[in-house]
């Protein structure tokens, strides 16, 4: 892969999330998978209730194709070239409406961050911009997420680096024009 520009080190509790992903057992991606998720058992040592079930139940990574596109607005698609800067990247999706007319979509329906450290923050905005609106996710999956977002009080919102370990541990990892799967672009 290439080498990040900024080395970055772990501090002590970010060190102990990385060791206990390392002894965990992780199927790592190969690059022809439709689909995945970032979800892991041990998710629910490490972050929230709320987030488990934003990467166990809701979102869902793909490799954007020449099909795809950036989610403006209801995720339209659109023929201005934004698409090709994607192509090749790891973008998240809502999985309940990914094959939904972009038209029906609520806006964020897709995130693309460019960078392992982003990939925290495009959830966060995946939860405030999509979930609530989406017509799409089951009614009784998205009341229990309801109840946890209103009711979540003095409850941690995660370790953001945890979500780079983890999708490290996935085969993840950040390339020269966004997040791709280390798998497919040395076998590319």
């Amino acid at each position: 892969p290439p080498a990040h520009p900024k080395r970055k080190y772990l501090r002590k509790g970010e060190l102990e999330d990385a060791e206990a992903l390392a002894s965990s057992t992780v199927p790592q991606l190969r690059g022809d998978e439709e689909s995945f998720t970032l979800y892991h058992p041990d998710d629910d040592k490490f972050i929230n209730e709320l987030h488990t079930i934003i990467r166990r139940d809701i979102w869902e990574g793909f490799v954007v194709d020449d099909q795809d596109a950036p989610a403006g607005g209801g995720g339209q698609a659109t023929n201005d070239g934004r698409l090709s800067c994607y192509v090749g990247t790891v973008g998240f999706r809502c999985r309940w409406c990914r094959d939904v007319d972009p038209a029906q979509r609520a806006e964020k329906s897709a995130v693309y961050p460019r960078e392992l450290e982003r990939i925290y923050h495009a959830n966060i905005r995946f939860q405030r911009d999509h979930v609530p609106k989406c017509k799409h996710i089951p009614k009784d999956m998205k009341e229990r997420y309801m109840h946890l977002k209103n009711n979540q009080g003095g409850m941690s919102r995660g370790r953001k680096k945890y979500w780079v370990t983890s999708a490290m541990r996935k085969g993840l990892c950040d390339g020269v024009d966004g997040i791709v799967i280390r798998n497919a672009q040395q076998q590319g």
